[in-house]
């Protein structure tokens, strides 16, 4: 349902969405400078509109990031805005970001990760007046409005969300014209589901195993691992469990024993990396894992 400047595709290509170009040094939109300081200019569309209808604005992305950066509105901060001297509008449909050094990421800004665009004339008014409770507004689920290529229809909480195909989406509209998305918490459930209908499941609550089990009883189902480059592993590091990841020679013993691909074969044949580990005494790690 939302739409950012840019966005990355499963190959993190930077790609622009809301924005008419990525910025680039060849196109003159981003602009590093003798001192180490660095301008990235972002233009919007001009028929880039939020579904209610409203016109996305360089005046959105400014109100974006100064609530980001709000301690009182409850947020997490972004540690990239340490990179960030100024967030500035020319004019209505621009927006530039001047970086106090450089940063590799610069032309991802206003994506997913950091500051995705927000509503100011929907939002602006309860940022002013109560902050506390901004994140604990109905805009937040039920009355939802983005910018993005589906608009939302229905959200019953811990149930499901129904979303319709945007007509007017900046990049055209999408082929699809209705999604259900369903919270299914337990695997065994979600297991149920995929048998009954359900078409395609998103993110981790199926192992690889209970995949598979669902292939081998069902033929219409596939199950596809795709490859997203490199995954950060950020252990927990306040009482973890199991205690052995405060050990330094272990997280790098896991990294390290990832197996290269064999002289001769293309490396990311199968997509994945596989690393084998036994448990350590104590650990509380059970059995082995590939």
């Amino acid at each position: 349902m939302s739409a950012g400047m840019v966005h990355l595709n499963h190959q993190a290509q930077v790609l622009p969405q809301l924005a008419e170009q990525v910025p680039t040094l060849e196109n003159g939109l981003w602009k590093v400078f003798p001192d180490g300081r660095m301008e990235t200019t972002f233009r919007i569309r001009a028929d880039a509109r939020w579904h209610d209808g409203q016109p996305v604005t360089s005046d959105d992305v400014v109100f974006t990031t100064m609530v980001e950066q709000d301690k009182e509105a409850g947020a997490p901060r972004n540690l990239t805005y340490d990179l960030v001297e100024s967030v500035t509008a020319p004019d209505p449909r621009t927006v530039t970001v001047t970086w106090k050094q450089p940063y590799i990421e610069a032309d991802s800004m206003f994506g997913y990760e950091v500051a995705p665009p927000m509503p100011k004339h929907l939002l602006e008014a309860t940022y002013q007046s109560d902050k506390a409770n901004f994140y604990g507004m109905p805009y937040w689920n039920l009355e939802f409005v983005g910018s993005g290529p589906y608009k939302l229809k229905e959200w019953a909480a811990d149930s499901h969300v129904v979303l319709v195909a945007n007509d007017a989406y900046v990049l055209g509209r999408p082929k699809i014209d209705e999604i259900e998305v369903r919270f299914i918490a337990e695997p065994n459930t979600l297991m149920a589901n995929v048998l009954a209908g359900v078409e395609l499941t998103m993110g981790r609550a199926l192992s690889v195993d209970q995949s598979v089990r669902l292939t081998e009883q069902s033929p219409n189902l596939d199950f596809h691992a795709l490859p997203y480059g490199w995954i950060a592993v950020s252990p927990q590091f306040v009482n973890p469990n199991p205690q052995v990841v405060l050990d330094l020679r272990f997280r790098k013993a896991m990294l390290q024993a990832i197996n290269r691909a064999p002289a001769g074969e293309p490396h990311g044949r199968s997509g994945f990396g596989w690393a084998r580990f036994r448990k350590p005494r104590g650990t509380g790690v059970q059995g082995d894992r590939e």
